[in-house]
């Protein structure tokens, strides 16, 4: 993929931030999704013949626009997961956790590679890194309507 004149991520600000290098003047508005992608692209091949069938841009996250600023754009990470943060069920355990029930919280996706980590983050703890391409994308692509953010 060529991503010469590409709008990339420009800089991390926390866990769930990062500075795009579009902003007002390139068209972008709050509230606007991107997807960030891995630049290194997945290539499918028929596994008879070794001929290259596709290559696959993956996605290491989707953000919002929180900011729009005239050049960049400071976007926020907002799908949200559950999380058991109680009993572990049927894993190994104690006896005691194997008799408390899960108990799950919803939390927000974070780019860290170790979620338990908290601020701030160092570029190595990242799943996105400076340079990573973010590409505008349709509400309907990520399944925004189950977020609540549109109708």
């Amino acid at each position: 993929m060529s991503d010469e004149g590409a709008m990339k991520v420009a800089r991390i600000i926390s866990d769930r931030e990062v500075v795009l290098t579009r902003g007002e003047e390139d068209g972008i508005e709050e509230g606007q999704i991107f997807r960030i992608l891995d630049p290194k692209e997945l290539v499918i091949s028929d596994p008879d013949t070794g001929e290259v069938l596709e290559t696959i841009l993956q996605t290491k996250a989707f953000v919002r626009a929180v900011k729009v600023l005239g050049r960049a754009t400071i976007a926020r990470t907002f799908r949200k997961k559950q999380v058991n943060v109680g009993g572990k069920g049927s894993q190994m355990v104690t006896l005691a956790e194997f008799f408390t029930p899960p108990r799950y919280e919803e939390r927000v996706e974070t780019l860290r590679i170790d979620p338990s980590m908290g601020e701030p983050l160092a570029n190595t703890e990242s799943i996105v890194s400076v340079g990573d391409v973010a590409i505008p994308i349709a509400p309907d692509e990520v399944g925004i309507e189950a977020y609540g953010l549109f109708k």
